[in-house]
Order: structure tokens, then C-alpha cells, then sequence
């Protein structure tokens, strides 16, 4: 494999957490070959009416983030291969269980559900979390964690920035007379109601 081979590959990217302005790195992983980065939009399936500002019927989905990760137990240096061309095995002492801790740190961080942030090459991400993971296991893996995980933005807003909810709800009555009418109409026969002038509650206001 030719050194330009090895750097398109040897693509680090780092899960974080920050808290009250501190940056916690979670995991880097040792290469990640190939991944995703995915926007879509979903445009409203009713007609809109001419003139309308037409991106107020488009709802942009969240951002959506899958890769193949690496994780290894004898890690190669990206800092070597990059200077010498030759990758020099990092983290030797603990090369027996670094493939199982990472793979361990993936499953809490799924089964926990707290957001997090990303940092690739092409762009950072913020609460980010885990939707997939998926980790084959064959006799050619040895003793690397190869990994296909996705993970899912979490949308936040403040209740400011919120439009109010369109349900298609009947608008609150403007006072309790018309919220008694409003009921006595779905409530008595129409031939009772067309006798309104015996209901006292279904007569129009003077």
C-alpha cells in the first residue's frame, strides 16, 4: 500500500464531551476509511399557495454521521507514517484490552444516550447520538476493533425559538357562552337545536 494509500485511510476522529466549557475526549479512533456525512429535507406533501416563502414548508431533518472506525490493539502512529513513511506501534503495554476497551466505551455511550461531539475532518458535529453500532468480528479482524456506527443529531431549541404547535385544533371559543353553544351543538339532536328558542344557552347573545 503506498504512503498516499495509508494517509487517505489513517483519518482520525474523535468523540468529546464538553461540560461547563471543559472538553472531555471520550475516544479517538486510529482510522476511520470510509464515512458519511448526511443532510436531507423533507418538503411539505401540501400544495402551497403562490408568492408563499417557500423555505417555511421545507423542515431540515437532523444531521446524520456514519464511518467505519478502527480501533487496534497495537495502534500505528499517523505522526510516523506521515514524517518516515513507517508506522511505529504506540500503547504497547496496554495493546491486549485497548480493542475491548474501545468497543466497551462505544456500548455506554450508547446504552447511556447522552448526547456528544464529534470532530472530523469535514466538520464538527454537536449532540450527537449513537443510533447504530455494529462490530464484525472474522479471522482477518485479529486483534482490531472494526466498527460501523451512525450516530444522529439532537435537535434543541428554546421554547422562544419554538413556533407555536399547528394541530389543526378548533380555536379556543372567545368567551364561555360560545364554548357552551359550541358543546350543546355536538351534543343535542339537531332537532332539539333547531328548537333553540326552548334552551336558553343556545340563544345568541343580545
Amino acid at each position: 500500500m503506498a504512503l498516499t494509500d495509508l494517509l487517505r485511510i489513517i483519518v482520525p476522529v474523535s468523540f468529546q464531551m464538553t461540560d461547563s466549557g471543559i472538553t472531555t475526549e471520550l475516544i479517538t479512533f486510529d482510522a476511520t476509511p470510509n464515512e458519511t456525512h448526511q443532510r436531507t429535507a423533507t418538503p411539505t406533501r401540501n400544495p402551497v399557495e403562490q408568492g408563499a416563502d417557500l423555505t417555511d414548508h421545507v423542515r431540515l431533518q437532523p444531521k446524520v454521521y456514519s464511518a467505519e472506525i478502527w480501533y487496534s490493539d497495537a495502534p500505528v502512529s499517523f505522526l510516523s507514517i506521515a514524517t518516515t513513511g513507517v508506522g511505529a506501534i504506540t500503547d504497547f503495554d496496554n495493546r491486549s484490552s485497548r480493542s475491548v476497551t474501545g468497543f466497551k466505551t462505544l456500548e455506554k455511550l450508547w446504552s447511556d444516550r447522552i448526547p456528544f461531539d464529534i470532530v472530523t475532518r469535514m466538520y464538527s458535529y454537536r449532540n450527537m447520538v449513537i443510533t447504530s453500532l455494529s462490530v464484525p468480528r472474522n479471522a482477518e479482524t485479529g486483534n482490531v476493533m472494526r466498527a460501523r456506527i451512525s450516530l444522529q443529531e439532537i435537535q434543541i431549541v428554546s421554547l422562544e425559538d419554538s413556533p407555536p404547535p399547528t394541530t389543526g385544533e378548533l380555536p379556543a371559543p372567545t368567551s364561555s357562552v360560545g364554548l357552551t353553544s359550541l358543546v350543546a351543538a355536538a351534543l343535542i339532536p339537531f332537532a332539539v337545536v333547531a328548537a333553540a328558542g326552548a334552551y336558553s344557552f343556545l340563544q345568541r347573545n343580545p
